[in-house]
């Protein structure tokens, strides 16, 4: 093999590896459609062939004001959160405060491996802005490696591209929530009074008033009147009967 030839295939080779050994913290796709409902997978590379990757931190921008995190199998997620200035309804959901960072731990990447860890985030509505999402990325030595660069520095912070409105992509409307309503005012009745106000109608459904013209026994004064004169047109009758049989 000539010499030209092996010169050749080493420069080749040097172009296929260099990637692989300089990786960086990426986002796939690295474009979204502004006003979108994006789904992202952030790559982070293991750049130690000695030591492994156990924590990867992200600082979420300002204008990302509503981000979801779904879960990483082996992984567990902390987020970090600030109010709103402004609360925000999210489709119909309220929304008084924004992720700022998500942390992902627990895990482990080796080698010369990645992982990719997934975001859902409301892209902004202004299109052709890029937007950087500053990294950090811990070592099982406690090595921190600060993903915040430039674009083409060692260590650039992972970026994304926001485009056109795509009237096809999945979308989240984001408007400023209403006032809410302010509660009503406490009752300045005590417990004692209340229970008597609800006590009152059982009373009344349960105990009726005797009429005015019934004694004790629920028995009515005409009646009583009635059977008195009853009884003396007997006694009467009976008295005549006799009399009667007597002369007779």
């Amino acid at each position: 093999m000539s010499r030209r030839r092996v010169a050749l295939l080493a420069a080749v080779g040097a172009l296929v590896a260099a990637p692989a050994a300089h990786a960086h913290f990426a986002f796939v796709p690295g474009e979204v459609p502004a006003r979108s409902f994006a789904r992202l997978q952030l790559q982070v590379p293991n750049e130690e062939p000695n030591e492994s990757t156990v924590r990867v931190a992200v600082e979420i921008p300002e204008s990302v004001l509503f981000v979801r995190v779904p879960p990483t199998p082996g992984w567990q997620v902390e987020v970090e959160r600030e109010p709103l200035d402004e609360p925000l309804l999210v489709g119909d959901r309220r929304v008084e405060e924004r992720i700022t960072v998500v942390q992902w731990s627990g895990g482990e990447i080796t080698g010369s491996n990645s992982q990719s860890f997934r975001l859902r985030i409301a892209v902004p509505r202004a299109a052709g802005q890029t937007l950087a999402f500053r990294a950090t990325q811990t070592y099982s030595d406690d090595q921190v490696v600060q993903w915040i660069g430039e674009p083409g520095s060692e260590n650039p912070a992972p970026l994304l591209t926001v485009g056109q409105v795509d009237p096809s992509a999945e979308s989240v409307q984001i408007r400023q929530a209403p006032a809410e309503e302010p509660p009503p005012p406490p009752s300045t009745t005590t417990d004692e009074e209340t229970e008597t106000e609800e006590e009152a109608p059982e009373e009344a459904e349960t105990t009726a008033a005797p009429s005015p013209d019934e004694d004790d026994d629920g028995v009515s004064a005409p009646l009583l009147v009635a059977l008195a004169l009853g009884v003396a047109a007997l006694f009467a009758a009976g008295i005549w009967l006799m009399a009667r049989r007597r002369s007779g």
